[in-house]
């Protein structure tokens, strides 16, 4: 409990913060929007009613200080949104439906989700919640934080749209620099930067290649991330457009390419991008990662 308090807070005993935290731009603003869904701890004392795990589970499930990783983003014109809350209150890289009878009572009998809007495995596989939620509480959670962010995000991206023609998302994660056991790369270390694209579909091609070459020139090393998961189709998808999935992926600092949309001028350029720390250049460490 100590560790959960003095990284986010206490959880469930002061007053529930805010489920969106906006910090537009300081100077002229670009079509940027940095989004880092995954950086909080705070559990609600609902939420932590259901629960299986406790304080350290929370925190090795956030992208811990990731948003500090990219606090200074307002400053070269990005918006950045951000969310105290934990993923284990609601994943906000999941569809509202990515639920299964395992996780909601009365959801879809196939299971599909152990890591969809609620978890109920925690990323070392244990039992994250003690019963399968009712859909009233499903529900609450997607007011308290899931609706209020998404149309947070939808409201930026179309304000970037009208403005510019187009916006780029750029959702920043973490993962921890060496595959854990039961993980398709378990203990071997991973690349600094893990950008995911789903094959060069979620982003024209010029943003893509500044990632990779941005990176590579600070010293880091590239991989892209095989797996894909649905992320905020609904938020990022252009109107008419089918659902599109990224992939997830990597650890500290971070920078994550996320998801969606085309390459055309209208349509949104969305990436995710993810570094971790094992094995950053320390001559870059200051640059890229001011102290929380």
């Amino acid at each position: 409990m100590p560790l959960f308090g003095c990284l986010r807070g206490i959880w469930g005993d002061v007053d529930s913060p805010a489920p969106v935290d906006l910090r537009e731009p300081k100077v002229p603003a670009t079509p940027l929007i940095v989004e880092v869904p995954h950086a909080g701890t705070f559990v609600d004392e609902l939420t932590r009613a259901t629960l299986a795990v406790d304080a350290s589970a929370i925190a090795r499930d956030a992208d811990l200080f990731v948003d500090e990783l990219y606090a200074l983003a307002p400053t070269v014109g990005a918006t950045l949104i951000t969310t105290p809350f934990s993923r284990y209150v609601v994943d906000l890289n999941r569809g509202e439906t990515d639920l299964d009878e395992a996780t909601m009572e009365g959801g879809p009998r196939e299971p599909r989700a152990t890591r969809g809007l609620v978890w109920r495995l925690t990323s070392d596989n244990r039992r994250a919640i003690t019963r399968p939620l009712t859909r009233a509480e499903v529900d609450r959670r997607l007011d308290l934080l899931y609706r209020p962010y998404h149309a947070a995000l939808r409201r930026l991206i179309d304000e970037r749209r009208a403005r510019f023609g187009f916006a780029i998302v750029l959702a920043g994660h973490s993962m921890p620099g060496t595959g854990r056991a039961g993980h398709g790369d378990a203990a071997r270390v991973r690349a600094d930067v893990v950008p995911g694209t789903r094959g060069r579909t979620s982003a024209a091609d010029v943003f893509i290649d500044a990632v990779d070459s941005q990176a590579r020139a600070a010293g880091f090393t590239v991989a892209r991330h095989a797996l894909s998961r649905w992320v905020h189709d609904d938020a990022l998808r252009p109107p008419g457009r089918q659902r599109s999935c990224r992939p997830a992926g990597a650890r500290p600092p971070a920078l994550h390419e996320r998801g969606n949309a085309g390459a055309h001028a209208g349509e949104i350029r969305a990436f995710t991008c993810i570094l971790h720390g094992s094995r950053r250049p320390a001559r870059k460490r200051e640059a890229l990662s001011p102290e929380p």
